[in-house]
Formats: structure tokens, C-alpha cells, sequence
């Protein structure tokens, strides 16, 4: 006599949350999407599925994957996307240490504040209060992600819920910047 057969899990309502502008997926996309990378996940059992094995999945024309990965640029577009992201990778692997015993520190900060776009000396800008209150609030952003995702993950009494629970207790006193 086998194993008793799982239960198939129903799918769980999938959301959209932007992290590239690169990645854009109507309302009806989202669910389409995000059951594709749940059954390409079961196919892979415990070992998950890597990006390398999305974009193969996705070179089917069929593929619901398929618009998202290989139709949005020509083979051109995709490659000088592709330097354009090692360039900004090799800006930000660029650091410096501020003072003796102090933290390594990136040497160029991206900043987006009306028509100054762009990576900027670090050390420049520091002085610079509408510098100082983008990197606060984009500080804020970041937390509040942080915490929505690792919530989830933080089991009752662990160093991560002690964690999460500072981090929460924080927000909620700076509230929004």
C-alpha cells in the first residue's frame, strides 16, 4: 500500500509589490505569475528555483513568464540593461572608512531629490540636509520592508521576534518621517 495522497494546497491570493521598474504585472498577471513560480517551485521539490531556471522556464512562448523575462527588450536593450546594473553593483562595492575603528562606509550614495539624480561622493553630500532627510525617510521605507517581510518569520520567543518587536516599537516612535 503507497502513501496517502497530499492534499493539493490551494493557492494563496498572490499581491504585486515594486521593486524594479523593470517588473510591471496587471491585476490579472499577478495570480498568473505567481502560481507559474509556485508550480516551478513544486517541480523543484525542496531545492527551489533560481532565476537562471525562471528565465529558461520563460523561453517558451507559452509561458506566462514569457512577456515579463524575454519579450520587454531586444537582445541589445537587455545587454546594455545588463551593464548598466554590474556598473551601479560596481559603484556600491566601492567603500570607505570615515574615521579609525568606525564601520566601511559606500563612497558614492545614490541620490534622487527633484533634478539632482544620480551616485554622488558620499563624503560631498553628507552636510547636505535635503541629502539627510531623503536618506532618513528612504531609512524609514527600508525598515518598514524589513519588518514586513521578517514578521512572518519570527517565532514566539526568538531573537528574531525580540528583533522585530524593537524594530516595530522604533517605527511607531519615529512614525513616519
Amino acid at each position: 500500500m503507497g502513501r496517502p495522497k497530499k492534499k493539493p494546497v490551494p493557492a494563496p491570493e498572490y499581491r504585486f509589490r515594486q521593486v524594479s521598474p523593470n517588473v510591471n504585472l496587471t491585476e490579472e498577471e499577478i495570480q498568473i505569475v505567481g502560481e507559474e513560480l509556485a508550480r516551478l517551485c513544486g517541480d523543484q521539490r525542496l531545492n527551489g528555483i533560481s532565476p537562471e531556471q525562471v528565465v529558461l522556464a520563460a523561453q517558451s512562448p507559452h509561458s506566462p513568464l514569457h512577456k515579463h523575462i524575454y519579450a520587454q527588450w531586444s537582445d541589445k536593450e537587455a545587454a546594455h540593461k545588463w551593464r548598466t546594473r554590474v556598473a551601479r553593483e560596481l559603484i556600491a562595492s566601492i567603500v570607505f572608512v570615515p574615521a579609525p575603528s568606525t564601520p566601511e562606509v559606500r563612497a558614492f550614495t545614490h541620490v534622487g531629490i527633484g533634478d539632482r539624480k544620480g551616485y554622488f561622493s558620499t563624503p560631498d553630500v553628507r552636510g547636505d540636509q535635503e541629502v539627510v532627510e531623503a536618506k532618513r525617510r528612504h531609512a524609514y521605507t527600508s525598515l518598514r520592508a524589513w519588518l514586513s517581510e521578517f514578521e512572518f518569520w519570527a517565532d514566539p520567543g526568538s531573537q528574531l521576534e525580540q528583533t522585530v518587536n524593537m524594530v516595530r516599537r522604533e517605527l511607531e516612535a519615529v512614525k513616519e518621517i
